[in-house]
């Protein structure tokens, strides 16, 4: 259960996975980056730490969602 907490910086991060997914990841690096000014180490940092959680997945360079929104919104 406590996967399913998340820090400010994996939500926000997960806001752009839920509205894209099933996103590239090379697309997902150039979102965080406008939309966060993240750079592309630190969006692969967070996307290890929340495929860790087992809250999306990163196949082939495609980024899944495992958890619904709604899932993670109901925990915080």
């Amino acid at each position: 259960m406590d996967d399913l907490l998340l820090c400010e910086s994996e939500y926000r991060m997960m806001d752009i996975i839920w509205d894209n997914a099933p996103v590239e990841s090379g697309k997902l690096v150039k979102l965080c980056e406008s939309k966060l000014s993240w750079k592309k180490s630190t969006t692969y940092t967070m996307l290890k730490k929340l495929c860790e959680k087992k809250i999306v997945q990163n196949v082939d360079s495609v980024v899944a969602v495992l958890v619904p929104r709604q899932d993670i919104q109901s925990h915080e």
